[in-house]
């Protein structure tokens, strides 16, 4: 079953966080407005304190879940995509690689090639060390 991210889920954090941060006033302050005005019979250190406790409790708790509902509504279709463009990449650089290592097969036959190779003295076309006569020219290397 793909959970959907939805406009509740995303402000239920928020809504936690502010529940939290009721519960978390309560204790900090001990507002005296909660004694005066509302039932202030009802209201004494013991209930206050009980009150924030399930407040900081619930608020942390629905931060929580709601986290975690977000968390579980990432679609798969982004999470295929970040793999696809992961596999991809990985090919992408096996390739690079390939064509690396073909070129460094190039250069290091070059580099031989050129090792072994002299210049003719008339033309200056690139003759074998142990030709005696230049093909370009048909001169002799030796004199």
């Amino acid at each position: 079953m793909e959970r959907k991210f939805t406009f509740g889920a995303s402000i239920t954090p928020i809504l936690g966080f502010m529940i939290f941060q009721i519960g978390l006033l309560i204790v900090i302050n001990r507002p005296s407005f909660l004694r005066d005005y509302l039932v202030p019979d009802f209201f004494d250190n013991a209930t206050l304190d009980l009150a924030s406790i399930i407040l900081m409790f619930g608020g942390g708790i629905m931060i929580v879940l709601s986290l975690l509902h977000l968390i579980k509504a990432v679609p798969n279709n982004i999470v295929g995509t970040v793999y696809a463009q992961h596999i991809k990449t990985t090919q992408k650089i096996e390739e690079l690689k390939a064509s690396l290592s073909n070129t460094m097969a190039l250069v290091n036959k070059e580099i031989k090639e050129s090792k072994t190779k002299i210049s003719c003295k008339f033309c200056g076309a690139k003759i074998s060390a142990d030709a005696k006569i230049c093909p370009t020219c048909d001169r002799s290397s030796l004199t």
